[in-house]
């Protein structure tokens, strides 16, 4: 019997939604065709009113290579005007819109912008081949003060790696920017006093994109590298999500035994010693935005599985390490929650109890309620991955009964490396979804328990749209078994049925034509809002 998978049309946020995004590449290398690359615009806004780039390891061809094989129907609302009713070309416009590159190449003519996390390879290749070639007015770029110096030293000035084909905001009008006009933006403040609203330290993208600003604050990359995070706001609605480049764990004291691997510079407060926390003003600020409903969502490295040496995660998050960060979120939004109501706390709609003393605060059981209680059907839950059966593998929750204090918070899971060849997936379809289900359930052979914050934990995969309703389903072994976008016309057409509640799931009660064939019906994911 086929196991159906679906693949992926999602939502990051809960109702209304603010953002629209798809992933161009998210892997960690060393897939050069997957690396960290993202298209965003305002969910208010259309494809063609401009697109923001975060990262640009993967572009162009992976974007046409997308179109031309699992994902056809990426930025359908971008070519909606274009298509004909009839299914053969009518005109010479359409049979340019069914070509996968002139489709790519219609997606990066609205690009008006990109916002660089650190200048690694992985991160702006693409920016860099393309730069100078791509259709469309000439883009800004948009980083850190050094990041942005990086690329210039080191890639266009000399004019060898690269044509010096960019230059700096209000420069020479003789200078060449046909490449694209680098722009940097200040780095934050660390002091968070004003709870997440100190509007000043949120920049201006501009470049036509207007509905959107942007906080950069500073990253520790390893030993030697800076990289950054974003925090990306809608400014009609100052909803927000954070976007993290490459990060490593805030390290333990440096008296500590288990500190940073390191090694301490003599000058305590430098950017990357280990005394000096960088990740935990990171956030309490996002704690500030969690716990006033400002941010839903976030995107996190997590390089590689549980169990990798400390030593060798170069820079990097590994399972453990983003468990921990997790945590700290948790305890900072704990801190915030309001004040005690009868000796117990409201977080996120369920009550905890407060400890006395030392005692460590202890979460009240939920009460399981009938199924004709439940506002949606327990069936739109997604089919755990067999690796829950192996004692190697995550092993899986029995019920959970308790809602933490991150409930609400969706952490998409980016970055995660390729493994070696012969590496057990222990029945996972991709090393990102075997790094979610540890992140989720733990390891028990490495004493790593399952999550108790509440966050859920979702696997980014290459050709993931969080936005606009669609679904792309998969039968076993990852083969693409039909395509579907707009998702509502699709349901429509089949005469099937759909369940849409606020804040909720949809939940898909039929079996679209192009896998009636199989017995298994079609498990929907929840439609996710950024």
């Amino acid at each position: 019997m086929s196991v159906l998978h679906p693949r992926k049309k999602r939502r990051m946020d809960s109702h209304p939604g603010h953002f629209d995004l798809v992933v161009v590449g998210c892997g960690g290398g060393h897939d050069e065709t997957n690396l960290s690359a993202y298209l965003l615009k305002p969910r208010d806004k259309a494809w063609s009113d401009g697109i923001l780039g975060l990262e640009a390891g993967s572009g162009y061809g992976a974007l046409k290579r997308l179109f031309g094989t699992t994902h056809p129907h990426l930025f359908s609302s971008l070519f909606k005007s274009h298509q004909s009713k009839s299914k053969r070309p009518t005109n010479l416009l359409d049979k340019a819109h069914t070509s996968s590159v002139d489709k790519a190449h219609t997606v990066f003519t609205h690009l008006r912008a990109y916002l660089i996390t650190h200048a690694h390879l992985d991160h702006c290749a693409s920016l860099i081949i393309s730069s100078g070639s791509l259709p469309g007015p000439t883009r800004y770029i948009l980083g850190a003060q050094s990041v942005l110096e990086d690329l210039e030293r080191c890639i266009w000035k000399p004019g060898r790696c690269w044509p010096h084909i960019v230059g700096w905001d209000q420069s020479e009008p003789s200078s060449n920017t046909a490449g694209g006009i680098l722009r940097s933006l200040k780095l934050a403040s660390s002091d968070d006093k004003d709870g997440g609203d100190k509007d000043e330290d949120y920049l201006p993208i501009r470049a036509g994109l207007d509905d959107m600003s942007v906080r950069v604050v500073p990253l520790s990359h390893g030993c030697a590298y800076t990289s950054s995070a974003f925090f990306i706001r809608h400014m009609r609605t100052r909803h927000e999500f954070l976007f993290f480049g490459d990060v490593e764990a805030d390290p333990v004291p440096l008296g500590s035994s288990s500190a940073s691997s390191c090694t301490s510079s003599s000058n305590s407060h430098a950017v990357n010693s280990p005394a000096r926390p960088m990740l935990l003003p990171v956030w309490s600020h996002t704690a500030h935005l969690f716990t006033s409903n400002r941010l839903r969502a976030l995107l996190i490295e997590c390089s590689y599985p549980a169990g990798r040496p400390e030593s060798r995660l170069f820079g990097h998050l590994s399972v453990e390490g983003l468990r921990k960060e997790i945590k700290v979120l948790a305890d900072e939004v704990v801190k915030l929650q309001p004040s005690r109501i009868g000796g117990e706390k409201v977080i996120n709609a369920v009550k905890v109890r407060q400890p006395s003393g030392t005692d460590r605060p202890t979460r009240r059981p939920l009460k399981r309620r009938a199924s004709s209680d439940l506002p949606y059907p327990r069936t739109r839950s997604l089919v755990k991955s067999p690796a829950s059966a192996t004692p190697s593998s995550p092993s899986p929750s029995p019920a959970p009964a308790l809602a933490g204090p991150l409930s609400g918070l969706r952490v998409i899971v980016t970055h995660c490396k390729e493994p070696p060849p012969g590496f057990d997936l222990q029945g996972a379809q991709t090393i990102a979804d075997y790094i979610v289900e540890q992140l989720k359930f733990g390891v028990k052979s490495l004493g790593l328990g399952p999550d108790e914050t509440g966050a859920e934990y979702i696997a980014a995969c290459q050709g993931d749209e969080f936005g606009e309703p669609s679904l792309l389903f998969r039968i076993g072994g990852g083969k693409t078994a039909g395509s579907y976008n707009p998702y509502w016309s699709a349901i429509k057409e089949s005469g099937g049925s759909v369940a849409y509640l606020p804040s909720r799931p949809i939940v898909c009660q039929y079996i679209p034509p192009g896998i009636r064939g199989h017995s298994s019906p079609p498990v929907v994911p929840p439609v996710l809002f950024i």
